[in-house]
């Protein structure tokens, strides 16, 4: 055989080759599958945060408080930086036996209700720093986000869409691709 120009020199080369050649289509092969997971990814946080837009838009405050979204009416307690210098402003409702689903961390938002039960969300960005049964802590902005809170007559809070996970799993996509 080795007359002939074969050695076992060119198996090896061409195996190196072969091992190469499918190395690279298998990570081209990945990044395809993970840059099509990203998009899949897109698709189910735009279709959850619609959904979430949808349903709670539908609901009427009292199936929002009923189910532990919400509370509705708050008032407010003092307002001060935390031990970890957030600004946070003290919400509390009315002694009940309704259970809820805030906790720390969660996102929430404000609004407002008027006398003909339109409900007026208050733009700000705000998070759940504490919660017990009747009274919560939540971090906003700045100390100037007490004055919009502070002015409205029938204050509420709810649970907002939470991002975080979606936000993680883009980052984490990201940095692989």
């Amino acid at each position: 055989l080795s007359g002939e120009g074969f050695s076992f020199a060119h198996i090896s080369s061409f195996e190196y080759f072969c091992g190469w050649l499918i190395e690279k289509c298998m990570a081209r092969n990945a990044i395809a599958d993970l840059m099509h997971q990203q998009s899949l990814l897109r698709e189910e946080y735009e279709y959850d945060k619609k959904s979430f837009a949808q349903q709670s838009g539908l609901s009427s405050v009292e199936k929002k408080v009923a189910g532990g979204i919400c509370w509705f009416p708050v008032s407010l307690g003092r307002s001060y930086f935390n031990t970890l210098n957030q600004y946070v402003i003290e919400v509390k409702r009315r002694a009940t036996e309704d259970p809820h689903s805030f906790e720390f961390g969660k996102p929430v938002s404000f609004f407002s209700m008027d006398m003909s039960g339109q409900v007026r969300e208050i733009k700000m960005a705000a998070t759940v720093s504490y919660a017990s049964e009747t009274e919560m802590v939540v971090a906003i902005p700045s100390v100037a986000s007490v004055a919009q809170l502070e002015g409205v007559a029938q204050l509420g809070v709810q649970l907002a869409f939470d991002e975080t996970s979606y936000q993680a799993m883009f980052e984490a996509l990201n940095k692989v691709v």
